[in-house]
């Protein structure tokens, strides 16, 4: 009982509190390597902070953002530099959250934090979201933005407005004198405006719009493919072209179905940084998810982006990762009941994930303002 109301007092203002021990970014010593370094003696070195001593900055690879700042083309290189020999341990946060409840959980048992973390811009939280981005980013967090988009019109509206039918949607796409097609690019420049804060405060985001999309359950997705690479793309040109948004790492998220990696809802290289996929099937878990990685990334194969678990219900099985060759760059656990729920994650899996030598815990993060500082 103790235990549960301390969690329920912790605020976002508790942030700091829950970091400490998390390193400091002036003590980092930063860098990005050809080759990941190894952690060495596990969980319990004292070294972590040196763990990135041989890294050199990495911007040969550029993100599709042909303008994209220095800091999300290092962060992009490294994390190509670690696919298939580390997972970042991700978590998304409840809607609107103001008590750090799942990080408290899991650093109460794990004893230590993840190294992303997932928010989401649903209900209007903008204002919420920039400031626990930043706060968070201070302490070389991953950032990972979603947003559940009201239908054209209720931009704010929530859950249950995402998953409206927008009537005429493909014929406003080929409209752009018409009123939902304006409605739907001021729908847009809502968002843009507070990804331009976190790009002024020098926040990279891992930035995830229209997820599930081959699902149909919610309007950017029911249209069809054609439709939805029409509208990824009217984002996309908004947002680098017009904002000038250049903190942007682009992840699109299928889901788990039959369909996933289909070419029919693949807006192209160009528009596109990483792909992922989501799955809440516990036997898929239990194989890390492999199926749905062989089958994303072999009919993606021509595009060469890096994958990510963009969602998931249950922790993956990090040996079946290991042995079946399935390079996630990430996973990212759903919130509340999800990671929580001691039948779908058990406190024993949650430790040995959080514990086991390939999963990046935040502690384990380089320092990517330092690193640019010294190359």
């Amino acid at each position: 009982m103790f235990k549960r109301i301390l969690a329920l007092l912790l605020t976002a203002a508790m942030s700091v509190s829950l970091l400490t021990g998390c390193g400091d970014k002036n003590e980092s010593t930063g860098g990005t390597p050809t080759a990941a370094p190894t952690k060495g003696q596990g969980k319990e070195d004292a070294g972590k902070e040196n763990m990135w001593s041989d890294y050199q900055v990495d911007l040969t690879n550029k993100l599709s953002n042909p303008n994209a700042s220095e800091k999300a083309i290092a962060t992009y290189n490294w994390l190509l530099s670690i696919q298939g020999n580390y997972i970042i341990s991700g978590q998304q946060e409840k809607v609107s959250d103001t008590t750090n409840e799942e990080f408290t959980f899991i650093k109460e048992y794990a004893e230590d934090l993840p190294a992303l973390r997932g928010l989401d811009f649903i209900n209007g939280d903008y204002e919420g979201v920039v400031r626990r981005s930043i706060t968070w980013d201070k302490f070389n967090c991953l950032i990972s933005i979603c947003w559940h988009m009201g239908v054209p019109g209720d931009v704010d509206g929530g859950y249950n407005s995402s998953q409206d039918t927008c009537a005429g949607l493909a014929e406003a796409l080929d409209d752009p004198e018409s009123d939902l097609y304006k409605q739907i690019v001021a729908d847009m420049d809502v968002a843009a405006e507070y990804l331009k804060q976190l790009q002024d405060a020098g926040v990279v985001v891992l930035w995830r719009p229209f997820h599930e999309f081959d699902g149909k359950w919610f309007w950017w997705g029911k249209a069809g493919g054609e439709t939805f690479v029409k509208l990824w793309r009217l984002m996309y040109d908004r947002y680098t072209n017009y904002h000038g948004l250049n903190n942007l790492i682009w992840v699109l998220g299928y889901t788990g179905n039959a369909t996933t990696g289909s070419a029919e809802w693949y807006p192209g290289d160009e528009y596109v940084d990483i792909i992922g996929a989501d799955s809440y099937g516990d036997s898929a878990a239990d194989s890390g998810y492999g199926g749905m990685y062989k089958n994303l990334t072999e009919r993606l194969a021509d595009s060469g982006k890096p994958a990510a678990l963009h969602e998931c219900g249950k922790l993956p099985k990090i040996s079946a990762l290991q042995e079946d060759g399935v390079k996630w760059l990430w996973f990212l656990v759903w919130h509340s009941n999800y990671i929580e729920n001691e039948e779908v994650n058990s406190i024993a899996h949650l430790v040995s994930t959080y514990t086991n030598d390939y999963v990046l815990t935040m502690n384990e993060m380089p320092d990517f303002d330092a690193l640019l500082e010294k190359k």
